[in-house]
C-alpha cells in the first residue's frame, strides 16, 4: 500500500527496533551485514569484501546492485581508454585488477549506503510495518538472475570476439 496521509495515524505500525528493517534487506546474511554495519557507522570506510574482490562482477548484481555495477564497468572502461591515450599501452589487466582491489575495499561501503536508502524509501513510501518489510524483502536479499544475465553477456561478447577475428582473418585471404 502507498503511503497515505490520510489514514497515516490508523495503519502506522511502528518498528522499536530499527535493526528489523536492515535484517530484512540483508536476508540470509543479516548477521555479516550487520556486524559490517556498524563497522560503517563506527567510521570504518575500507572493509575488505574477499568475495566483491573476487567476484565483483558477478558479486554487485547477486546484491541487485545494478546501477553500482553499470558504474564499475563504465569506470574499468574509461580508465583503460584514458591510459591507452595518454599512455599508449593498453593496461587492460592493470585495470581490472585496480578495479577488483577497489571492489574488494569499498563493495561493503557501498552496499550498506544501498541498504540505508532503501530502508529510508521504504519508511517513506509505505505507511505500516508489513508493506515496508515487504518492500525491503524484495529489493534487498540476492539474486541469482543478475549474475546470469551478466554471464550470458560475457558468453556472448567472447562468441562475438571469436566470430570478429574470424572474420578479420579472412578479410585478408
Amino acid at each position: 500500500m502507498k503511503y497515505d496521509n490520510q489514514n497515516k495515524e490508523a495503519e502506522l505500525d511502528d518498528i522499536f527496533d530499527e535493526s528489523l528493517y536492515y535484517k530484512t534487506f540483508f536476508g540470509k546474511d543479516a548477521t555479516y551485514y550487520e556486524k559490517i554495519y556498524k563497522r560503517m557507522l563506527s567510521g570504518e570506510s575500507i572493509i575488505f569484501n574477499p568475495y566483491a574482490f573476487l567476484l565483483s562482477i558477478f558479486w554487485l548484481p547477486y546484491r541487485k546492485m545494478y546501477a553500482e555495477l553499470v558504474v564499475f564497468v563504465l569506470a574499468i572502461g574509461l580508465l583503460n581508454n584514458f591510459i591507452m591515450i595518454v599512455m599508449g599501452f593498453y593496461p587492460y589487466v592493470w585495470t581490472i585488477l585496480l578495479g577488483v582491489i577497489f571492489a574488494g575495499c569499498y563493495a561493503n561501503i557501498f552496499y550498506m549506503k544501498k541498504a540505508e536508502r532503501t530502508v529510508r524509501r521504504a519508511k517513506e513510501s509505505y505507511n505500516n510495518t508489513k508493506d515496508q518489510l515487504d518492500y525491503l524483502e524484495y529489493e534487498g536479499g540476492v539474486s541469482f538472475t543478475g549474475p546470469a544475465i551478466v554471464l550470458a553477456v560475457i558468453v556472448l561478447i567472447l562468441i562475438g570476439l571469436v566470430f570478429l577475428i574470424n572474420y578479420i582473418e579472412n578479410l585478408y585471404y
